[in-house]
C-alpha cells in the first residue's frame, strides 16, 4: 500500500481500531512504515518503506527497456 492510515487498515482487513493501531505500531517497529508529513494525535498518515524501493526498481527496469538482470 502506498499510503496507510489506521482507518484504511480497519476497512481493508475488517478489523477494529485497536487492532489496527497495534498493527501500525508493529510495522513501525519493524521499519516497514514511515511517517508522512506532520503528525496529529488523532490522525497520522504512513507510507510503506518498501513502496519506495519497488518504485526505484520499476524506474530502473523502465530505463533499461524492460530487460532485467541476466537477460
Amino acid at each position: 500500500m502506498q499510503l496507510v492510515t489506521v482507518a484504511l487498515i480497519c476497512e481493508k482487513f475488517k478489523v477494529n481500531g485497536s487492532v489496527s493501531r497495534k498493527i501500525v505500531r508493529d510495522l513501525l517497529g519493524k521499519k516497514l512504515l514511515d511517517v508522512v508529513g506532520d503528525t496529529h494525535s488523532a490522525f497520522t498518515v504512513y507510507s510503506g518503506s518498501q513502496h519506495k524501493q519497488a518504485a526505484a526498481e520499476a524506474a530502473a527496469k523502465a530505463a533499461t527497456g524492460g530487460k532485467g538482470k541476466g537477460k
